[in-house]
Formats: structure tokens, sequence, C-alpha cells
């Protein structure tokens, strides 16, 4: 099944987690480790972003848009390729059962206040805030933070290859790993300042993670349009044993 979309507006918040920190990743997948100075640490990423316009490739008249935020660890998956696997997918609560039987994504319901379409091409700061069970709320404005705790991936530009270049997403549903894969093309991306005012949703999904590294991200920046082509459901699906761990 292919889905099209494009993208609003998609802020990405990078933080680099200690490994322990991890729950115990399924399906063969494994987190993608750097060392620096004799700690091991593995990327986590906080997604937001409208979806606009998201349709079958046959029926572009039946087209749906909606915000979304995503909680996602950097991983790499049998055949080494670098993926995501999704802790948190929150949705408003009428794309719940769509996304579920249609998507075989294990979205959640919740409040998704986020800036209007194209605002935040604007000055700023801009404002993102999320309930779904526990409140995450964040500012941003443009420009380059002081860089959180993490390795040094190199140029902006690599920074940000190695955050947008993963071609797919994995997640649990319905006691199955399923993949998607996704393609986007280069875009214009801003870095940008982040404030975090709440983050109890992070700590909800890594309880493991010391609470205060959430102040501090490693790098943050935003993306105004991202087309974006998904294809669902033809990789293999891994059933999992029954005692299989499931984030959340």
């Amino acid at each position: 099944m292919i889905l099209q979309a494009t993208v609003r507006d998609c802020l990405s918040v990078n933080w680099a987690v200690p490994c322990e920190a991890l729950p115990e990743l399924p399906g063969g997948l494994r987190p993608e480790v750097h060392e620096e100075k004799g700690e091991r640490r593995v990327f986590v990423s906080l997604s937001c972003f409208r979806q606009e316009g998201l349709h079958h490739e046959l029926a572009p008249w039946l087209a749906l848009s909606y915000p979304q935020c995503n909680v996602r660890v950097h991983v790499r998956d049998r055949d080494d390729v670098a993926a995501v696997f999704f802790l948190r997918m929150l949705v408003p609560a009428w794309v719940v059962t769509g996304a579920r039987l249609v998507g075989h994504q294990p979205v959640r319901a919740a409040l998704l206040d986020f800036p209007a379409a194209g605002e935040a091409l604007g000055a700023g700061p801009w404002q993102w805030r999320v309930d779904g069970g526990r409140a995450l709320s964040l500012e941003a404005e443009p420009g380059a933070g002081v860089p959180g705790p993490g390795p040094d991936l190199g140029s902006w530009q690599r920074v940000v290859a190695h955050f947008r270049e993963r071609p797919r997403g994995y997640a649990v549903q319905g006691g199955r790993l399923r993949r998607v894969e996704a393609v986007q093309p280069p875009v214009e991306h801003v870095p940008v300042r982040v404030t975090m005012s709440r983050h109890e949703l992070l700590g909800t999904a890594l309880p493991g993670v010391d609470e205060t590294l959430w102040s501090w991200p490693h790098s943050a920046f935003l993306c105004p349009r991202v087309p974006f082509l998904f294809e669902l459901g033809t990789a293999r699906e891994v059933a999992l044993p029954a005692r299989a761990p499931v984030p959340g």
C-alpha cells in the first residue's frame, strides 16, 4: 500500500541517552550506539508535525490532515539499515481507529496544540504542547542552541542528515513488529533553540533516563515542508513471542 502526504513544520528534537536506559528491543533491532569518553549512548528523537493530505495513491480525493507527535529510538535492523523504533505515536482521537486498522500503527489518542500551519516560518518563538496522559510542552525559536550532551556528529549538514536519513520505521502493533518504508527528498531545514518546560511524556516513554537530561537536547531543527511517500505492508511482519517487551 502506497500513501502520500506533505509534512508541515516538522520539529525534530534529539537527545543522546545512555544505552542502559533503553527497553529491550524486539525483532532483531539493536540500538545504534555511539561511544564517547567511555560512555555508550543512543539517540532518541521527538518529532512533532502536521500531516497534510494523507491519501492512498489511487484515491487522492480521500485525504486526511492532522497533527502527530512521535518519540522514537535510533536503531539498526537485521539488514543493518538505519531506522527508528517508535516508542510513542500520538494523534487526535478521531484518527486512532483508522490508523490502527489501515496503517497497523500503535497510535494513541492525545491533545496536540501545535503552531498553525506556516506559522513556524515566522520569527518565533513557537510553542508545542501535547497531552497524552502525560504532558509535553516546549518552546522553540530560530537559531543554533548550545549542543547538549552527546557525540559530535560533525557539520550541521551531517547532523541533520544523521537524523533524517532513516528510511525504515518499526513499531509493535497487534503482537507483531511492523515495518514502514518512507521516501523523503532533501528539504530546507532551520536550526532552532528549544526550551523544555514539561517533559513527563518523555519520562514515561523512557523511565530509565535521568529526567534532568530532557532539559538539554543534543540538537534541534525544523523542516517547513517535507513531501513523504510511505510504503506499508511490503515487509514480512515478524510475530513476537507472547512475552516480548512492548514499550508503554
